[in-house]
Formats: structure tokens, C-alpha cells, sequence
């Protein structure tokens, strides 16, 4: 969407969209007698789909674990670099919480409208990530003094120290704002009509005799 509209998304926007993204979070990480705690281990933007009533989903599980129930630790290194956490990359054992740092990183990209270390190619950032200090937002005076906290509380790097989604759910930046899905609806239409226009242009310059001779030469 961001990709699309060439904009990023407001502060109201993140919160509804980590409030939801939050929910399932909470599900996924909860135990009960009928399933195990699953970890997705890829959450970022692209992974987060929105509906025409701004109903948020999270995406692509296909990396996705459940935690063994005798250890509850996996050791595979498994994700997307630049929203993984210093423990996987470290390949370290970790938990479920390792899905709350991605969603910190996330929350920077729909920010920024890139991860942190984006100017980095994904090995080098997997080899800075685990020694450096958690990243900031740029450009600090232009944010919320509740984002930045979300944003501290998501990217501990001690994952022992991590807030679990249900605690997060319940911090200002998420449980103070009343806004509803409804505050995404005019950025999924924009986002529809501009792809709806470039499948257009496409159409036309596909069926455009002089285009064709072109690519024929």
C-alpha cells in the first residue's frame, strides 16, 4: 500500500493497524487444548493484509512453528533479515516473543516506509542487527511520545524482557486510540484505484500496434 499510494501510513493508521495485528499475535501465542503456541516468524507490512472495511489480517505462514511442548524453544533461523530478531539471528534458542520484535520493526517501516538498515543488503544487516542497539525512529521530534514507547517496548533485545502481545494490547499508543478500521478504508481504495490504473495502462500499451512492433524488433 505504501508502495502504491507513495506515502506512509499516519499515526492513527499504525495503531489500528497494530491493534489488530496485536489480536492475532495474542492468539497465535496463546496455548490452549487445542493447539500448540505458533510462532509465524515472518510478520512485516507485506505480511499484513487490509480489507475493504480496513480489517486488518496477518499473511504467509509458511515459516511459521509451533513450539515443541518439552523444550519451547526452536533454534532455526527462519524469517526475513531485516525484521528478525538479534536472538534468531544469533541462533540463539527463542520463543514466540521473537514475533514481537518483528512487529516493532514493522511498526518503524510503516513509520519510516522501510525497515531500519534498509541501505544494507540482507547478510550484512543479519550480522549488524544482533550488535547494535535497538533502532530509533529518525527524525524523533516528528513522532508521538506513545510511539516511540511502543516502539522500546517491542524492540527489547533481551527476549526474557519482551512484552507479550496481550501486555501490549494494553499500552497507551495501542489502548488510547478509539479509531476504528475504518480510518484504512481511503487508503485501500487508493491503493485499488492506482493498481487498477496501472493494470489499464498496461492493457492499452500491451495492445498498442507500435509497442508490439517494437518488442517484435
Amino acid at each position: 500500500m505504501m508502495a502504491v499510494c507513495q506515502h506512509t501510513f499516519s499515526e492513527n493508521q499504525i495503531s489500528v493497524i497494530m491493534r489488530q495485528a496485536l489480536q492475532g499475535l495474542k492468539y497465535l501465542h496463546t496455548r490452549t487444548a487445542e493447539k500448540k503456541i505458533i510462532i509465524h516468524r515472518d510478520i512485516k507490512g507485506g505480511n499484513i493484509l487490509v480489507n475493504d472495511s480496513g480489517i486488518c489480517k496477518l499473511a504467509d505462514f509458511g515459516v511459521s512453528g509451533q513450539l515443541d511442548d518439552v523444550l519451547g524453544k526452536h533454534r532455526t533461523v527462519i524469517g526475513t533479515p531485516h525484521w528478525m530478531s538479534p536472538e534468531v539471528l544469533q541462533s540463539d534458542s527463542y520463543n514466540e516473543l521473537v514475533d514481537i520484535w518483528s512487529l516493532g520493526i514493522t511498526t518503524y517501516e510503516l513509520s519510516v516506509g522501510h525497515p531500519p538498515h534498509a541501505e544494507l543488503h540482507s547478510l550484512r544487516a543479519a550480522l549488524k542487527i544482533p550488535l547494535v542497539d535497538p533502532p530509533s525512529l529518525p527524525h524523533p521530534e516528528r513522532y508521538s511520545p506513545e510511539l516511540h514507547s511502543f516502539l522500546r517496548c517491542c524492540l527489547v533485545k533481551d527476549y526474557t524482557r519482551r512484552p507479550p502481545a496481550a501486555d501490549l494490547l494494553k499500552h497507551p499508543f495501542i489502548a488510547n486510540n478509539h479509531c476504528s478500521t475504518h480510518i484504512l478504508i481511503d487508503m485501500v481504495k487508493k491503493t485499488k484505484a492506482a493498481r487498477q490504473a496501472r493494470e489499464a495502462e498496461e492493457q492499452a500499451n500491451n495492445q498498442d500496434p507500435l509497442l508490439q512492433h517494437n518488442k517484435q524488433r
